[in-house]
């Protein structure tokens, strides 16, 4: 093998144009076609450049709106701009605890780290033999069948895609080549991340009837990582919106909501939000034209349920706007009446719209006030226990949703000269739902720790920790809850490197303003489920459409 010496001229080997894929990350391309970095990462077979300048995409026609949006922009009277003190909700919470600490003279700070990106890890090569590479596909593809994703891709289409994938693999599209690219992605997670658990704890080995997460072993071969950005250069060749598109880039999200950072997920949110738009499915008349195969009700409604999802995470408006929809169904009679998770994605999505307008003060009583008596019939309907079964394991996670929204509409104003003394406890009593249905949900194979449950569960615990200093709640209330929000941290160890660092400061800050850190009980005995899907608080709007959304179901014709 020839290699260049280290001290060799690395301008020698500039081009003038890189391969996509170097492109995207940024890396020196050979300019070869193949060029070396994607001959070594596999992906010789997509290694292209672009013949043309990259067409103009949806996010930077929003930023041209946005600064041409204004004609009067040279006048002199600037109209005020409201909702700046919910925009940065998350942000905000960490700025004021931290703030307080150093205030305090206190060395610690709890602002929560960022993981690294997708763009850091580095793929295995897949394998150059034929036999060899069909050997592990196959496995994968069976991998992926173990654990249940999405309902709108049935199992039927995925192996209808593979059977040509192995035979004939030139009769696909690039669309079609990405989702079986994302499939075999999720394929090999499942392997790494997933393992499986009998149903009960004293049943023996063979009797596995559910999967629980843990940490990817470090030496494994990451063939999950090459395959993602497989599919990623698929659909980036490929520069159209179709409904196999969107059903990749779900998987391609599922995949980066648990191992990327926050902006690995919204970037690919970003793209859903705009093939849904370019495909019209989130119009009720140009979605009733789709066959009902399409299944695009369900297609949209899950794009809009984790667009918002995330939004309220990251202090983002969602991609999707309240308004650019007409599909709500709040208003339809039953058996056709949308259920709860439909109604608080529709909530969310016009509470965030409103926020980042600038057009409402959403910080004044009068808004609050009305915002919170329309949500008082779902506020009910959240905290209703539930004893039918499987739809009884939806409560927990629309509890969790419904109560982080009202953290998004009063922490803000903690410090209102009107609204603050109402909304310290209504933030007290909002953390302290979501922490102790955590709790309930981890002693299940339904916790999956994942950066963004992790931004909720530490925003909650810094809420705590402002609250206990307003003296709102009790020592043995704000004890209790800080050691059901250590517990829940730890959960997050060997997911997250700083994990056990970020522990100690908030033990040292609990201690600091008096809590005593409680020696760790003994685990309750876990609850193994049955059945259930993959990352199943993301998978909630999908998987059951048929029986608690059924006005997203399309009518066979």
């Amino acid at each position: 093998m020839t290699m260049s010496p280290p001290n060799a001229d690395p301008y020698k080997r500039r081009t003038s144009k890189a391969c996509e894929h170097c492109r995207a990350k940024r890396t020196r391309c050979t300019g070869s076609s193949p060029c070396d970095a994607c001959i070594a990462l596999g992906l010789g077979d997509v290694c292209y450049v672009r013949d043309k300048a990259r067409p103009r995409r949806a996010p930077a026609a929003s930023k041209r709106r946005k600064k041409t949006s204004s004609p009067d922009s040279a006048s002199t009277h600037t109209p005020p701009r409201y909702g700046e003190a919910h925009a940065h909700f998350v942000r905000d919470v960490e700025m004021a605890i931290d703030s307080w600490l150093e205030s305090a003279g206190h060395t610690a700070r709890l602002s929560l780290p960022g993981p690294s990106r997708l763009a850091t890890l580095s793929g295995t090569p897949l394998p150059s033999d034929g036999n060899e590479l069909a050997d592990l596909e196959d496995r994968l593809l069976m991998a992926y069948r173990a654990v249940q994703h999405f309902e709108f891709l049935p199992p039927g289409r995925v192996g209808d895609l593979y059977a040509r994938h192995r035979t004939l693999p030139e009769s696909l599209l690039p669309d079609q080549r990405a989702l079986v690219a994302a499939v075999l992605c999720l394929g090999r997670l499942s392997e790494l991340a997933f393992e499986p658990v009998p149903l009960t704890q004293a049943e023996g080995p063979g009797s596995a009837a559910g999967h629980r997460m843990r940490p990817c072993p470090p030496d494994e071969a990451r063939e999950d990582i090459t395959y993602f950005r497989l599919a990623l250069a698929h659909l980036d060749h490929w520069g159209a919106a179709s409904c196999t598109a969107l059903c990749a880039l779900h998987c391609l999200q599922l995949y980066a909501q648990i191992l990327g950072g926050p902006e690995d997920t919204r970037e690919i949110l970003s793209a859903m939000a705009w093939h849904a738009r370019e495909l019209g499915i989130h119009r009720r008349e140009t979605a009733a034209a789709y066959p009902a195969l399409d299944r695009v009700g369900q297609l949209f409604f899950s794009t809009l349920y984790k667009d918002t999802w995330f939004s309220t995470l990251v202090d983002a408006v969602p991609f999707t706007r309240w308004g650019e929809y007409d599909n709500e169904h709040s208003g339809s009679p039953e058996p056709n009446r949308p259920g709860i998770l439909s109604r608080l994605a529709v909530l969310e999505s016009e509470l965030l719209t409103q926020i980042h307008s600038g057009r409402v003060d959403t910080s004044s009583p009068e808004f609050v006030l009305a915002t919170e008596s329309r949500w008082w019939p779902l506020m009910r309907e959240c905290g209703d226990e539930r004893d039918d079964g499987m739809l009884a394991l939806i409560h927990p996670y629309a509890d969790i949703r419904f109560n982080w929204i009202r953290l998004l509409l009063r922490a803000p104003c903690l410090s209102h000269p009107t609204l603050g003394a109402s909304s310290t406890p209504i933030v007290a009593r909002s953390l302290s739902r979501i922490l102790h249905t955590y709790a309930s949900l981890a002693a299940t194979n339904l916790f999956h720790p994942c950066w963004a449950q992790l931004r909720r569960i530490v925003t909650c615990g810094q809420l705590l920790v402002l609250c206990t200093t307003a003296r709102e709640l009790g020592r043995s209330e704000a004890e209790e809850l800080f050691a059901v929000f250590l517990a829940l941290l730890k959960e997050h160890i060997g997911k997250f490197d700083f994990i056990p660092e970020y522990i100690a400061a908030f033990e040292s800050v609990g201690a600091f303003v008096g809590l005593s850190v409680p020696v760790a009980p003994q685990p309750a005995p876990r609850v193994t489920l049955p059945e259930l899907p993959f990352m199943f608080d993301y998978s909630l709007p999908t998987w059951f459409d048929s029986v608690y959304e059924p006005h997203l179901l399309q009518a066979d014709v």
